[in-house]
């Protein structure tokens, strides 16, 4: 496995996981902006917790139709330079 393959499959495993703990954060920064009376810093704080889960969903989702795409279109591929083999 060429490191491209070990750099890819371990982001395709933190992505979930990232995308949960963002989630959870997200979750408290909406419990803390309404217990305190939802000022403007608040606020600002569920955006941006908001902002990284969207990210980290649309990157999972990304790797997902990659994924698709590469099912459909079976070939050989030489694992080190990434092309395919005819």
């Amino acid at each position: 496995m060429g490191d491209a393959s070990r750099r890819t499959a371990l982001i395709a495993g933190l992505v979930p996981v990232a995308l949960i703990v963002a989630g959870g954060a997200l979750g408290a920064r909406i419990q803390d902006a309404l217990a305190g009376g939802e000022t403007a810093a608040e606020l600002n704080a569920v955006y941006w917790a908001f902002a990284v889960v969207m990210a980290l969903f649309v990157a999972r989702e990304a790797e997902r139709v990659e994924l698709v795409v590469d099912t459909r279109d079976l070939h050989f591929s030489d694992l080190e330079t990434g092309q395919r083999i005819e």
